[in-house]
């Protein structure tokens, strides 16, 4: 019964919370300094609210209550002691169907932070995949690696209910975007918010990706050379027709450089030149993708990786 949501009338406390336009950060601390004090150290102080305006889910520290106040970052929910088994099961069950920004911050410094966007029932899979399986930004994954996972917290600070769409996902990206220019995350590489929610592939390029890799044509292609021996006869033949092929013409030479697209390459995080190309193709090769993403990238944004921007020349 002790700390339980019994403690109080949960609906008269909230009016009176709306009423005076108290910052429930705030009053957590000033309202129960001896249950903080007592319980901060172990799994830490909770209040838990769900309302029909809001949902929150406090449990922190008195170092993460400080970070939050000096930024003026006011919390949706909020996860520290990652590396215990019942705050992960915890911020899965909390994070179940919702939608919205995060913050996860490095609790040493009180600086360190990053800002990400989660779709619908994505939030719980972008903690774990930051956190646990160390993916998505290899800045925050060095440090994680470095500080363990004890050392970081896991803050939502806006939460979007409604189902993500090609409209709301517009409010999704906005909201970043504002996080990000407020407080200029240092283990963000990209100064902008994005996602790939709505992208789909053309009917015609899932076709064609089910027809490159289905295993009957993998083990057509495997088997064409097993066993295969090619005569003297055949390879001095092959030589000759080598030899005799005529040299391209200046006309197909011209239609080549006119085909080609000149780019230069730069870096997101310190604009520095990467490199001047006469082509894309020599472009991805440089930076080690696939001559399609920078096309389309240049039809975008120009983004590559989150780590170069392509323009064209």
């Amino acid at each position: 019964y002790l700390y339980s949501l019994k403690w109080c009338d949960i609906y008269n406390f909230s009016l009176l919370i709306t009423l005076l336009d108290l910052n429930l950060l705030e009053l957590q601390f000033l309202a129960f300094p001896y249950f903080v004090t007592e319980l901060c150290d172990a799994e830490s102080f909770l209040i838990h609210f769900d309302l029909q305006y809001s949902y929150l889910h406090f449990s922190m520290s008195p170092k993460l209550y400080t970070i939050l106040k000096n930024n003026n970052i006011k919390a949706e929910a909020v996860f520290e002691n990652l590396h215990l088994a019942k705050s992960r099961d915890r911020a899965k069950n909390t994070l179940r169907d919702l939608a919205g920004i995060y913050i996860i911050i490095n609790l040493v410094d009180g600086v360190s932070m990053y800002v990400g966007s989660a779709s619908t029932n994505r939030l719980y899979s972008r903690l774990m995949m930051h956190l646990y399986y160390l993916k998505g930004n290899s800045r925050l994954a060095t440090s994680v690696k470095e500080l363990g996972k004890k050392n970081f917290a896991f803050v939502v600070v806006d939460i979007i209910s409604e189902k993500i769409t090609d409209k709301t996902n517009l409010t999704l990206l906005s909201s970043e975007q504002y996080f990000i220019d407020l407080l200029k995350p240092s283990y963000n590489i990209l100064p902008l918010a994005g996602n790939s929610f709505g992208y789909k592939h053309t009917s015609e390029t899932l076709k064609k990706m089910r027809d490159n890799y289905s295993d009957a044509r993998r083990n057509k292609i495997g088997n064409l050379n097993i066993g295969k021996s090619i005569s003297e006869t055949t390879r001095e033949l092959m030589r000759i027709a080598a030899l005799n092929r005529p040299p391209m013409s200046q006309e197909t030479k011209d239609k080549c450089k006119k085909n080609r697209r000149p780019i230069t390459v730069t870096r997101v995080d310190d604009n520095t030149l990467v490199g001047n190309f006469e082509d894309i193709v020599s472009a991805a090769e440089h930076i080690k993708c696939n001559e399609k993403t920078i096309r389309r990238a240049l039809k975008t944004n120009g983004i590559v990786k989150k780590m170069y921007i392509v323009k064209d020349m």
